[in-house]
């Protein structure tokens, strides 16, 4: 079995598929909110600024822009960039594909996989890492000033945490790969 049948098994086997679905979804609607790309504006918009309104920005680092915000009404507004975007899509469907692995290992009744992989569900956990990634202005970021931490050093290796969360998900995803196929190497032997 290869990695690209194995993740098609993993899509197709049951509800496993919902829970890549949901998990991703839910993943990144949480990463929305918690990083800032969501956000509730300091002051209302005054009634003469037309909302639902799209600013873009086209002036900036490479990655950064173009800077798209969108006034959803007068108080909460949705910004992204490309290097925000990547980051979102990566980090969601990787955390949903390793909740999916990690359940599809589990439910593997004919190798019992699931007590060999003691790290499956606890790999997921350095996703949110990266939280500190992009906007600053999220709702991990207010807890932390508020609890007194310092944001500026997490936010400077910002770009770190996500690639090392990635990394994390991506390496969870494998692990649990070789380890089903191992197993059910070994189930087809006997």
């Amino acid at each position: 079995m290869g990695f690209a049948e194995f993740i098609r098994d993993v899509l197709r086997h049951g509800d496993v598929g919902k829970v890549f679905a949901v998990s991703s979804a839910v993943f990144a609607l949480v990463y929305v909110f918690g990083v800032g790309m969501v956000f509730q504006l300091p002051f209302a918009l005054p009634p003469s600024f037309t909302t639902p309104s799209v600013d873009v920005v086209l002036d900036g680092p490479l990655g950064q822009v173009p800077l798209v915000t969108i006034y959803v009404n007068s108080r909460w507004a949705f910004s992204f960039n490309p290097e925000a975007l990547t980051a979102l899509t990566a980090l969601s469907i990787l955390f949903g594909l390793s909740m999916a692995a990690t359940l599809y290992a589990g439910r593997c009744s004919a190798c019992n996989v699931a007590k060999r992989i003691h790290l499956s569900w606890a790999a997921v956990l350095p996703s949110f890492f990266s939280f500190f990634t992009c906007c600053g202005g999220g709702v991990v970021s207010s807890i932390l000033i508020a609890l007194g931490m310092g944001l500026s050093l997490l936010q400077d290796y910002g770009r770190l945490f996500t690639i090392a969360s990635a990394s994390a998900l991506a390496a969870n995803l494998y692990i649990t790969y070789r380890r089903v196929a191992r197993v059910s190497r070994t189930f087809h032997k006997i």
